[in-house]
């Protein structure tokens, strides 16, 4: 666990026309996989977690929502963002 001083998590959420839009972020230094993508592979979690949860998300949101999952990097920290189709949400 990183000890990140005077840590943050900020939600947004944004609505458009085709879909609704998540997007978490937080300054927590970021992930270190590279590619980024691999942390959505199942046993590719950092510190030897099992990297089941981001596994079993993104396949949730793909097969039961339509929906896409995406990681990114910014300044000091991560976003997760994720894109659900408006006619899942009904």
């Amino acid at each position: 666990m990183r000890n990140t001083p005077g840590p943050q998590l900020r939600i947004v959420l944004q609505s458009y026309e085709s879909c609704v839009r998540i997007v978490i972020c937080d300054n927590a230094g970021g992930v270190t996989i590279e590619p980024i993508e691999k942390i959505f592979e199942l046993y590719s979690g950092e510190k030897g977690s099992s990297g089941m949860g981001l596994y079993m998300s993104r396949l949730i949101i793909r097969e039961k929502f339509h929906g896409e999952i995406e990681a990114y990097n910014v300044d000091n920290g991560a976003c997760f963002r994720i894109d659900l189709p408006r006619y899942a949400m009904v």
